[in-house]
């Protein structure tokens, strides 16, 4: 039997869940593994329960369904060619030989928010209001990323805990997160060069930024070539194929790159990391700009404008203290807002709002 959710039930059930995440991670415990279960309990429950909740849901589930669970791993990695979905096809594996699509549902969506809840946890939890904030920009955004296009938001997932060691300097632990990313989405190749745009001494040289800005529009110049030869035939038609869209998010970003530039200094004064997280938000409005005919590049631009988890609850700090809960407030109605925007859409279409689930079999 499936069971609907009303378009504002939708919103209030994941509103829900993200404050309850938000308010787990929040609390200061010894165990942090223990912390990041019970935070990802509830998003985990309602990934794995949906039903044609997702744009891609379908196309994944039908994935499932065909699934051979008397391959085995030897014939998954011999079978490769380049830009196969191995991470996937090993998930794939275990939930199908466990005849659980309940479990697939909800390790790849978990896949998508648990290393960024990691990265938060591990690197940003350092003022009040920050992580309750991440984990709710988090929620509406990637996990919402990660009900649809279910191997990119994996990807981008690991791109972004991967900063962890662009930051700390540590080059093949850097490339073991972005591998795993590439086992999901080839796409994730293009986060490699983020690791050359910082340097030991905790800074992003201004000469970094200008190429990394300039690499930037010459990925625009040659996007056609660069996806078609990293990404393989099955990239091919995305990069060559014309699609005319309206690209409002490009005017949004664009607003919020010109809001974090003004504000860089105070930024930057809050944490040193600040600098390299508005150039890669840079770089993404930059990406969107191709968002006008190809559909493809602004996903790419995901890889990027996900740094927005750690921007926007910062600009709360550019307020006194006695307006900071008000901003909070704002910044929590704008993330609802604004996802309810570009998720909204009637149950038959598969957007994550509203939500259904299904409960037993289907009739």
């Amino acid at each position: 039997m499936v069971v609907s959710l009303s378009y504002l039930g939708s919103v209030a059930l994941y509103v829900f869940i993200f404050i309850v995440s938000a308010c787990v991670l929040r609390v200061r415990v010894r165990n942090r593994t223990l912390q990041i279960v019970l935070a990802s309990l509830l998003p985990f429950l309602i990934s794995a329960f949906r039903y044609n909740v997702g744009w891609d849901y379908g196309s994944y589930v039908l994935g499932y369904e065909l699934f051979d669970p008397g391959i085995s791993i030897f014939e998954i990695f011999s079978g490769y060619q380049f830009g196969d979905s191995i991470g996937l096809n090993l998930v794939l594996l275990i939930t199908k030989s466990l005849n659980s699509q309940f479990l697939y549902l909800g390790i790849t969506s978990a896949l998508c928010f648990v290393p960024a809840f990691l990265y938060l946890k591990k690197e940003w939890d350092t003022r009040e209001y920050f992580i309750p904030l991440a984990i709710f920009v988090t929620g509406f955004s990637l996990f919402f990323t990660g009900l649809s296009a279910i191997k990119q938001g994996i990807a981008i997932s690991f791109c972004l805990y991967s900063l962890t060691y662009v930051f700390h300097r540590k080059p093949l632990k850097f490339l073991l997160f972005v591998a795993i990313a590439f086992l999901f989405h080839s796409s994730a190749l293009i986060f490699l060069p983020i690791y050359l745009c910082w340097d030991h001494k905790g800074r992003l040289a201004g000469w970094k930024q200008f190429c990394a800005i300039g690499g930037a529009f010459v990925f625009l110049i040659f996007f056609t070539d660069i996806i078609s030869t990293f990404g393989g035939e099955r990239f091919e038609d995305y990069a060559t194929s014309v699609v005319r869209t309206n690209n409002y998010m490009f005017y949004l970003m664009l607003f919020w790159l010109v809001i974090f530039l003004v504000c860089r200094r105070k930024l930057i004064n809050l944490d040193a990391r600040n600098e390299l997280m508005i150039v890669l938000y840079a770089i993404a409005v930059i990406f969107m700009l191709l968002g006008f005919q190809n559909a493809f590049v602004k996903r790419i631009a995901s890889y990027f404008d996900v740094v927005q988890i750690i921007l926007l609850p910062q600009m709360v700090f550019v307020f006194t203290k006695r307006s900071r809960r008000l901003a909070v407030m704002l910044l929590g109605v704008y993330i609802v807002l604004y996802c309810i925007l570009q998720n909204s859409g009637a149950a038959g279409s598969m957007a994550p709002i509203p939500y259904a689930f299904l409960f037993g079999g289907l009739e």
